[in-house]
């Protein structure tokens, strides 16, 4: 199983209806996970050594969430109202989780 969430820090930017500039930094989320359905296999290279692993039979990739883009449109506070903003910086703070491998009901991540 693949499975990561990334945070990103997005700043958006506005124009007041009284000509000041207005700001607020968003912390969005973004989840991505797809499934190894089916076999892994290797590459023998010499008694009881292998040079690596094959993943064969990835699934479909689900995501949630939207990742912004910076010069698209925002809203600028999470009440929802909307002061055509737009997303002047999108850094990504952290991300975690990744590649794990499943069997006999364990799961362990791998690297």
């Amino acid at each position: 199983m693949y499975d990561t969430t990334t945070t990103y820090s997005a700043v958006c930017q506005w124009v007041t209806g009284e000509g000041k500039k207005g700001e607020r930094i968003h912390l969005v989320t973004h989840k991505r996970t797809a499934g190894v359905n089916s076999v892994v296999s290797y590459d023998a290279r010499e008694r009881n050594q292998i040079t690596g692993f094959t993943l064969h039979g990835f699934g479909a990739t689900t995501t949630t969430g939207t990742v912004p883009v910076e010069g698209g449109a925002c809203v600028g506070n999470e009440d929802g109202v909307n002061h055509n903003g737009t997303w002047v910086s999108v850094v990504p703070e952290s991300t975690t989780g990744g590649l794990s491998v499943a069997h006999g009901g364990s799961s362990v991540p791998l690297g």
